[in-house]
Parts: structure tokens; sequence; C-alpha cells
């Protein structure tokens, strides 16, 4: 029987039901409102979400410290913002649901690992220094 593997489903629900709920925000702020067609537009975010919170579920087992989990999780919140622009633009340029998991995961993956390399290269020198 294989495996069932280890993934922690709370982050991954999370964050995949974060982006749906990201986009009706942003059709709000844009539109001033949100009607059913719309809201149900915002699901094809939802691959998106999914695929980021299995990332970030993959790196934050990788991560030894603290501090390295605290770092993956502020790079993934400082790439959202780009992230959301990414994906409508991949979304215009491409399939929908393609585009925007794509374009948007992107940046959202360059955020996580450059938070997990620089917490790691910071817990380094800590050690070599002590």
């Amino acid at each position: 029987m294989p495996k069932i593997p280890n993934l922690n489903y709370k982050l991954i629900a999370c964050l995949t039901l974060l982006w749906p709920i990201l986009q009706i925000f942003v059709f709000r702020l844009r539109f001033s409102s949100v009607d059913l067609a719309m809201a149900l537009e915002s699901l094809q975010f939802l691959p998106l979400g999914l695929l980021s919170g299995l990332t970030m579920d993959f790196f934050l087992k990788g991560a030894k410290t603290n501090r390295q989990k605290l770092a993956i999780l502020l790079g993934y919140i400082l790439a959202i913002p780009t992230a959301i622009f990414t994906s409508l633009l991949g979304g215009l340029v491409f399939n929908l649901v393609i585009g925007t998991t794509i374009f948007g995961l992107i940046p959202l993956v360059i955020g996580i690992f450059l938070g997990f390399l620089i917490a790691k290269r910071i817990d380094k020198q800590k050690l070599e220094d002590s």
C-alpha cells in the first residue's frame, strides 16, 4: 500500500482558499461590487492557491529553524502583490486557469525560495560567529 505523504492539510486548505478570496477583494476594490459571475470567476485561482500551498508546505518541512520558517512566510507575503498582478496578466495572455496559475505561482515560489535562502545564510553566519 502506498504511503500517504505527511502534508499540512490546514495550511494547504487555507492558502488554496486565500487566492479566490483575494481575487474577490480585488474585484470589490476595482468595481465597488461583486456579483455572482465575478465570484464564480475567482474560482480559477484555486489551482494557484493549491500549488502555492504545496510549495509552502514543502519548504516549511525543509526549514530547520524558526527563523527559516518565518523568512519563508515573509517571502510568501511579500510576493503576494506581485503574484496578484502577474496572475491577472497571465489570465489575459494565456488560458485563464493555466495563465493565472503559472504566472501567479512564479513570484510566490521565488519569494518562498529567497526567504528560505536568506534565513539559511543568516543561520550559517550566526553559527560560524559563535
